[in-house]
């Protein structure tokens, strides 16, 4: 891997709109100090609309995680169904999706497919919780 690969990476953007679509974004890394290591951090803080992010790890998918807002619920950010299952968790907010190599986020590239079928599992979920509410 060249320097200026490891300066990029490939990731996802996931807003918690459901009418909004899931867009890839190339993160440019931001050099650490004191060390040869980037950080893509600082990339991430404009595209999910804050200053301070979570690692969250997905539980679906060995080697991805997630970033998100972690004042989301301060915030009452609207709970983002695609992210949560890919969390296995609830996640609030728009919420990236990342390569993780258990040390630092790295390119994640998937096929158009895949979050076709993400869309569809989260229309299932509401559908069905509207279902349970009524």
């Amino acid at each position: 891997m060249t320097d200026r690969d490891r300066n990029k990476a490939t990731a996802y953007v996931i807003p918690a709109d459901m009418g909004a679509a899931i867009r890839e974004v190339i993160l440019i890394g931001q050099p650490m100090s004191g060390t040869d290591e980037r950080t893509f951090l600082p990339a991430m803080y404009p595209l999910l609309d804050t200053q301070i992010v979570e690692h969250v790890e997905c539980v679906v998918m060995p080697r991805t995680c997630l970033w998100c807002d972690e004042n989301g619920l301060m915030r009452s950010a609207a709970v983002n169904i695609r992210a949560s299952i890919l969390a296995g968790q609830p996640i609030v907010g728009d919420a990236m999706f990342c390569g993780d190599d258990g040390q630092s986020t790295i390119s994640l590239t998937l096929p158009g497919s895949f979050f076709n079928t993400l869309h569809f599992l989260a229309v299932e979920v509401i559908t069905s919780m509207k279902g349970d509410s009524q």
